[in-house]
């Protein structure tokens, strides 16, 4: 399954180079809910399944908002979150454009933590503000290699895919051309486009 998605990720992105921020389409469509089940039982905790999917109302990018959600986000972070609170969600289109809601939830002295859903409901990525320094040494030597010119943020985020895969963002600046890229954990470009 994880060959299926990482493939099936490259071919995606190195054909539709459009933003990104999150996993992409192609990916989310080779990830059934039950692959999503069996994955869950091989990852760490941290990682929930999803809910099953709901039919919901057309979906309004411009209206997301903690009381608009789809029924099944409040119940997810309270059984994977315990003590979290939903503190704000936004939209935020996954790597490849397609719609998706990143709902910031918080603890007091618990890490910081944006999950990731479909407008549909379902689970793609918990994701996770980390100083650039501490992704992996293979991310860092890609983003200087790859973008020679682009000077990275302080701050990446670290990706943890509904299967448990490690993925990494990063934004890039040097003027007038800022973008971000998403990373394997072994520096593989999986995606990138406008910041």
């Amino acid at each position: 399954m994880k060959k299926t998605i990482a493939l099936s990720s490259v071919l995606f992105c190195s054909l539709c180079v459009v933003g990104c921020s999150k996993k992409n389409a192609a990916q989310i469509a080779n990830t059934t809910h039950a692959d999503t089940m069996h994955a869950v039982n091989t990852t760490p905790p941290a990682v929930p399944p999803n809910p099953p999917p709901q039919s919901a109302p057309a979906f309004d990018a411009k209206n997301v908002s903690i009381h608009n959600l789809p029924d099944s986000v409040h119940p997810f972070v309270a059984k994977y979150y315990p003590g979290y609170a939903i503190a704000a969600a936004t939209y935020d289109p996954l790597c490849g454009g397609a719609p998706a809601m990143d709902i910031a939830i918080r603890a007091k002295g618990k890490p910081a933590y944006s999950v990731i859903f479909l407008p549909n409901g379902h689970y793609v990525q918990r994701e996770q503000d980390v100083p650039l320094s501490s992704i992996p040494a293979t991310v860092r030597a890609a983003v200087k290699q790859t973008f020679a010119g682009y000077r990275p943020g302080l701050q990446a985020e670290s990706l943890q895919l509904v299967d448990g895969t490690m993925e990494y963002s990063v934004d890039l600046n040097k003027p007038h051309n800022n973008k971000e890229a998403i990373f394997s954990a072994s520096g593989q470009v999986l995606c990138q486009g406008p910041q």
